[in-house]
């Protein structure tokens, strides 16, 4: 045992505090250093230097002893330069020996000219290294630190091995070359990292100025949906637009083109998918913004497969905007999502990944507007389901015109069911099998020039106009199929409630459709063919008049179809006279059908959120508070809901509103109605159809054609964002300034333009 430690009076906590005390004392009186205070300084000059091995022992006095900063968790860059100019050294008449057991070799004075780095230590009565305490080494997996760094060196018997192993050591070298190029910047010799970062940005922005015309003519080209590139590399769009800016007297981009490293002329292929990229971030981030700005979205998804055979879903999102008190609807498309699975556990995790991701705030939708599937509409698990189950107020409505279309569906298929109505279908619907409004148009078109038509294939057909063989067999086949009374009875039938549909049809595309208008439009319908239905012979008796006048025109023979009987591949139907027979066949069945269509496809889903058309002046009346309130309240948190209704009731009553007055114009009514002011924009917000996600298939088919099939998902995106959302582009100040601003952050670049 130490003879020293035995007659060392054993330390109290107060005397630890006091020592602590002591410490810090001398150490923030010490001399002030004439090289400034760094911003790291300001940030330490509160902070107690906790966890010392000086802290636990008693003071010597001297805040210059490395050996109080030993495993100190931060030391002021004032006080550290110290250390490192100026640290502690014993005198050349120091007695070592009085540091060190008896009979072991002491410390010897002369070693500190030896090595630069060494510093002794009076309180932890050993040697360390000033630049590994100071700045520890950065350790590797498995290797750990020792003497000279966490704690005095003492066996000097063999101190120059160790000093040499430590001296070449890399961990050391690092902690050196900290060391030194922390002087120098504490010194002026060196500029401080803030210094280079700034000076690297006043770099970047002499060639930002350069290639901000290269970002100008990549937004020019994706918002005008120009593909930047060719299959040679020294052609394309985007080259000859920089050449054609040259050649206006663009003497910077010249200048930069001309005189640039190839490698730094900022106009490659990865260049420019970045810059795409940019842009398409920078209309999310601000669509998504101005939707977070308001209470409630509503989120429209539909799929389709793009040129390579990639499924995409195309997004967008559904919100009520306000400008100088004035609200209208908004629908935005954000992106498309390349689909792996087509699952509905697949598709709503892609879903609300990628809504999730573009910063929407998720306890803010309220909606859901796909197509009918079963993958997308199931009940049990859709992907309506499972999104709701997370977000209850997201309720899944059905796109209205996906309905409408299917509508026209059963209509076809009530033809196809019929061999007496089948002979219309070959030929009617092949216009255009996709397109919903169309397909109205189509059999309007042909019924308005059926003349024209059954002429020119006669005329085929009988060799007037000289067509080849192939040509002249098919055209009398078709003459064939349109010469009857039959089809052409079929045909006027069909092409009536077409023209009824169209107009709806194309009202739905409209983004700013609600529900409160789609019921009204689908119940304009409903009811007027129900009044037909009622005065079937007066509204038959129309119809069959221009089939007859028609087939007069054409010497097309009136005749119905026989009668026998046992009748196995249609109905009998007792009649007197063609007439009677096509209104019992085929008028009254295809009125019956299209009345259930429309009542069945339009019914009013038994949800809450229909319930908000009572709110409305029209609607007030009969609506039950009490049981209404609780449940859009709590369900949406709308606050003080009964309150308001029950004077808002009373107030559409005595006030000169217009019943008919459109829920954007009623929300100025409701300035001192926040609660009714919020239940309108829910169900302005609430998704009627998937119109708006559908036109982005165009874009998509426009942008990734045949020969751009391997565009990459980012670029595609990019692209279809800057397309879409070309005015918004144009009403965003200093677009493309901050595309520059962005692009200047690049670690890499910063980098690249030191260098």
């Amino acid at each position: 045992m130490d003879l020293r430690k035995f007659f060392k009076r054993k330390t109290t906590n107060e005397d630890c505090n006091n020592s602590s005390k002591k410490i810090g004392l001398q150490t923030h009186s010490s001399s002030p250093s004439p090289i400034p205070s760094t911003s790291s300084d300001l940030a330490h000059e509160d902070k107690s230097r906790q966890g010392t091995i000086a802290e636990m022992l008693p003071s010597v006095g001297q805040s210059e002893d490395i050996g109080n900063f030993v495993n100190a968790s931060s030391i002021q860059d004032k006080q550290k330069y110290d250390l490192l100019k100026r640290p502690y050294k014993p005198s050349p008449d120091y007695d070592f020996k009085q540091d060190v057991e008896l009979n072991k070799r002491p410390f010897i004075y002369k070693w500190f000219d030896q090595y630069d780095w060494l510093v002794y230590s009076k309180v932890l009565k050993g040697a360390l290294c000033k630049y590994c305490v100071l700045f520890p080494p950065t350790l590797t997996h498995g290797s750990t630190l020792g003497a000279f760094v966490i704690r005095p060196f003492i066996k000097y018997k063999d101190f120059h091995m160790h000093s040499k192993n430590h001296s070449s050591s890399a961990w050391h070298k690092d902690s050196a070359i900290r060391a030194k190029n922390f002087i120098d910047v504490l010194s002026n010799k060196k500029p401080d990292i803030l210094s280079l970062i700034d000076e690297g940005r006043k770099i970047f922005w002499k060639i930002g100025k350069k290639i901000l015309p290269i970002i100008k003519t990549i937004v020019f080209c994706g918002t005008h949906d120009m593909p930047l590139r060719e299959s040679n590399k020294n052609s394309g769009n985007f080259t000859d637009l920089l050449k054609f800016r040259i050649d206006a007297g663009d003497n910077t981009l010249e200048s930069h083109l001309c005189n640039a490293a190839g490698n730094s002329k900022y106009t490659s292929h990865r260049i420019q998918n970045e810059i795409i990229s940019l842009s398409g971030q920078k209309i999310l981030t601000n669509i998504v913004e101005e939707a977070n700005s308001y209470k409630y979205f509503s989120v429209m998804a539909d799929e389709t497969a793009d040129i390579s055979g990639h499924e995409q879903l195309s997004i967008g999102i559904r919100y009520v905007y306000e400008k100088n008190n004035k609200f209208t609807v908004k629908e935005e498309f954000l992106g498309f999502i390349k689909l792996e699975k087509l699952n509905a556990d697949s598709i709503a995790c892609s879903i609300l990944e990628f809504l999730e991701k573009s910063g929407l705030n998720m306890d803010k939708l309220v909606g859901q507007g796909y197509d009918g599937c079963s993958t997308m509409a199931g009940q049990i698990h859709g992907v309506q389901k499972i999104i709701q189950d997370k977000y209850k107020k997201a309720f899944y409505f059905h796109c209205a015109s996906h309905r409408l279309n299917l509508i026209i569906n059963d209509i076809i298929v009530f033809f196809r069911e019929s061999t007496l109505r089948r002979n219309l279908i070959p030929n009617i619907p092949l216009f255009c099998e996709t397109r919903w409004t169309a397909k109205y148009k189509s059999l309007r078109v042909f019924a308005e020039h059926f003349n024209t038509i059954f002429k020119t294939l006669f005329d085929i057909k009988t060799g007037e106009i000289v067509m080849n063989s192939s040509t002249t067999k098919r055209a009398a086949q078709l003459w064939a199929a349109i010469n009857s009374f039959t089809f052409v009875i079929c045909l006027m039938v069909a092409s009536k409630y077409s023209n009824i549909l169209e107009p709806v049809a194309n009202t739905l595309q409209g983004i700013s459709i609600n529900f409160v208008d789609v019921y009204y439009h689908i119940n304009l319908i409903t009811n007027t063919c129900e009044k037909h239905r009622l005065e079937v012979d007066m509204a038959f008796t129309e119809t069959f008049a221009n089939a007859f006048s028609t087939c007069e025109t054409h010497n097309i023979e009136l005749s119905k179809p026989r009668i026998c009987e046992r009748q196995t591949h249609r109905s009998n139907y007792e009649s007197d006279s063609a007439k009677d027979y096509f209104k019992k066949s085929l008028f009254i069945p295809y009125l019956d059908h299209l009345i259930i269509s429309l009542k069945t496809r339009f019914s009013q889903e038994h949800k809450i959120a229909f319930s908000l058309f009572n709110i409305l002046p029209k609607n007030i009346k009969s609506l039950d508070i009490k049981s209404f309130a609780p449940k859009v309240g709590n369900l949406y948190n709308i606050e003080n809901l009964e309150s308001e209704l029950n004077i808002w009731k009373e107030y559409v009553s005595q006030s000169q509103i217009d019943k008919s007055i459109t829920i954007e114009d009623l929300i100025g009514h409701c300035t001192f109605f926040p609660a009714i002011k919020d239940s309108c924009m829910l169900l302005l917000t609430l998704p009627c159809t998937t119109c708006t996600i559908e036109r982005s298939f165009s874009t998509l088919r426009r942008i990734k054609t045949w020969i751009r099939s391997t565009m990459g998902q980012d670029r595609l995106v990019g692209l279809a964002l800057l397309s879409i959302h070309r005015k918004r582009v144009e009403n965003i100040s200093n677009f493309n300034n901050e595309i520059l601003d962005q692009f200047c952050q690049s670690n890499r670049r910063l980098i690249f333009s030191l260098e």
